[in-house]
């Protein structure tokens, strides 16, 4: 998996890409939205609770961030 740091040094070094600039900015801050909301998703499935209500506000939150 791709962490923040890499993506960043990718967003230093896009100046040497063949593709046109724009092109690799728009796959690089994908891919960072991509690394950001599966650090959030694995947060929250971690942390998954055992009581019902609970595990819905859980699910509320995974939604919210999935949509």
């Amino acid at each position: 998996m791709v962490t923040l740091s890499e993506l960043e040094s990718l967003r230093r070094s896009q100046a040497m890409a063949p593709l046109p600039s724009s092109q690799v900015i728009a796959i690089i801050d994908a891919c960072d939205q991509l690394v950001r909301e599966r650090e959030q998703v694995a947060a929250i499935v971690a942390g998954l609770p055992t009581t019902f209500s609970e595990l819905r506000t859980a699910l509320n939150e995974l939604h919210r961030i999935l949509r």
